[in-house]
This record gives structure tokens, sequence and C-alpha cells, in this order.
């Protein structure tokens, strides 16, 4: 019993220290194609890297032009005869968030009001507790509606002109080619009750519910 105590007293001394020294991160996304994700943390001078997804040396080469041209009126044809044999179009109410879309999938959840706001109020509490030195976003983007377009842009604008001024909005047709870059410090201890906090959110809760049978079926 008395050596247990001061080993507890120390672990617990010890996973304080560490939940309360801040670490130096930088995130820089791509929602595109192909849509990466890279993060570099510093933490007690040691470095981690991470890029999903991974890539591998035993990917295939790109292709040439003319094979690529050849690919693409191949696909061309195939969706327009595909389009003609269909017995009616489809209606104004249709989801707009298909496969045919510029946008990732599962990104039809966050047109959900309440889960937009959980994951947004989240996202704006870690910029708060985080001391940035860098966060742009640049690029092209364009919601399937043109009132939908307008609306991003003036959250955007309204929450940072600087940090989005090299970014292009289209109102014609969907658009997705954007870069997020955000560099910044903060504390583990921060990041963990503010995760905690969104992720126990009933919307979030239902969202990941929703991701898990999904990939569960895959």
């Amino acid at each position: 019993m008395n050596i247990l105590l001061p080993g507890v007293t120390v672990l617990v001394s010890v996973c304080i220290l560490l939940l309360f020294v801040p670490f130096s991160y930088t995130l820089q996304g791509h929602l595109g194609h192909p849509r990466t994700l890279t993060c570099r943390a510093t933490w007690f001078m040691k470095h981690v890297s991470r890029t999903y997804p991974r890539t591998t040396a035993k990917e295939s080469p790109p292709e040439s032009p003319s094979a690529a041209g050849e690919a693409l009126w191949k696909q061309l044809r195939e969706e327009t005869n595909a389009a003609a044999e269909k017995p009616a179009a489809p209606s104004e109410d249709a989801d707009v968030m298909t496969t045919a879309s510029p946008f990732p999938s599962y990104l039809r959840f966050l047109l959900d009001p309440e889960l937009l706001t959980a994951c947004l109020a989240g996202i704006l509490r870690i910029l708060t507790a985080s001391q940035l030195t860098a966060c742009t976003l640049s690029g092209c983007l364009g919601l399937p509606r043109p009132h939908q377009t307008g609306i991003l842009a003036a959250v955007l604008y309204s929450l940072g002109a600087r940090q989005t001024e090299n970014l292009r909005f289209t109102y014609t047709e969907p658009s997705c080619d954007c870069t997020l870059y955000i560099a910044g410090q903060l504390y583990p201890a921060q990041l963990l009750y503010i995760v905690l906090h969104t992720v126990l959110q009933p919307p979030v809760r239902t969202l990941l519910k929703n991701l898990w049978a999904a990939g569960k079926e895959k």
C-alpha cells in the first residue's frame, strides 16, 4: 500500500502534465479530387505526420491525355444513353447529393440543421481555444443551388474575409475543389473536452451510428 499510493500519484501527475502541455499542429485538407488530409503535430519535440488516404508505390501511372479523352467521351455517351432511357426527369426536390456530385456522399447528412449547428459549434470552439497562426481557405466552391452558394459565401466572408480572399464561388454548377490550411497551438485537455462534448450531442451520435452502419455494410 505504501508503494502503490506514490506510484498512483506519479501516474496521475504525469497524465495531468501531458494534458496541459500544448502542442503545435498544422492541418491541410483538400476537398476535391483527390481528397486528401495531411496532419502534422509537434509535441515534446516529437514530430508526427500523417496523410490520408495512404498512397503506395504500386499505384498505376496517370492516363495519357488521349486515353483520358477517350474514357471521358465513352462515359459521356453512356450517361447520355442512360438519361435517354429514363421514363421521366428527376424532380426539383430530388436529393442533390448524388454519386455524380463532386461532394462526398456523407455530406448529405450535414444538411440537417441541428447536426450542422452542433458540428460548426464544435469547430468554432476548437478554433477559439487554439492560438491560430494561419487559417486560409482557397480554391473553388459551389453548391447545387445558387441561393445555397450565396448563403455559404455570406457565412464564410462574415467569419473571415481575409482568410477566404483566394476562394472563388460558382453559381451555375456544383463545384468542390478547395483547400483548407490551419496552423496553431492547442492544449490536449481542451481538445479532448471539446471533442467529447461535440460527440455526445444527439445529432452527432446519430450521424456516427449511420456512418458505422454504412461502414459495416461495405
